[in-house]
C-alpha cells in the first residue's frame, strides 16, 4: 500500500532514479507555482498601492519599526537597522505592519569588564 514505508532493500535502484527524478519534477512544478502566486500578490499589493517599509541603514522609528533586539556594531551608528527581520507595509502613509528589525549598539568596551 501506499502508505507503508518500503525497506530499502525491495526498492530497485531503477525504481529510486525514476520516484527521485518524479519527486525533482514535482517540487519544481511546486516551487513554480508559489512564485507565480507571489508575483500575483505583490501585483495586486503594488496596485492597491501597498508599499514596503524601507528600513536598512536606517535610523531605528519607533513608529514604523519593532526592534526585536540590539547587535554590537561599530560599523554603523548606534540605532541604526542592521537587518530587517520581518517586512513592513504602508498603505496611504499608514502602517499596515510594522517592520521588525535588529538595531546596531555601541560595542562593548572590553576595558569595562
Amino acid at each position: 500500500m501506499f502508505w507503508q514505508k518500503e525497506s530499502p532493500a525491495s526498492v530497485s535502484p531503477e525504481t529510486s532514479e525514476l520516484e527521485t527524478d518524479g519527486t525533482r519534477e514535482i517540487i519544481s512544478s511546486a516551487k513554480e507555482g508559489v512564485e507565480l502566486i507571489r508575483r500575483s500578490m505583490l501585483d495586486i499589493l503594488q496596485q492597491r498601492q501597498v508599499v514596503p517599509i524601507e528600513v536598512n541603514g536606517q535610523p531605528f522609528d519607533p513608529e514604523q519599526m519593532y526592534a526585536l533586539g540590539r547587535q554590537e556594531s561599530a560599523e554603523v551608528e548606534e540605532n541604526t537597522v542592521i537587518q530587517e527581520v520581518v517586512k513592513g507595509y504602508l498603505w496611504q502613509n499608514r502602517i499596515l505592519r510594522e517592520a521588525q528589525v535588529m538595531v546596531a549598539s555601541k560595542p562593548s568596551d572590553p576595558d569595562e569588564r
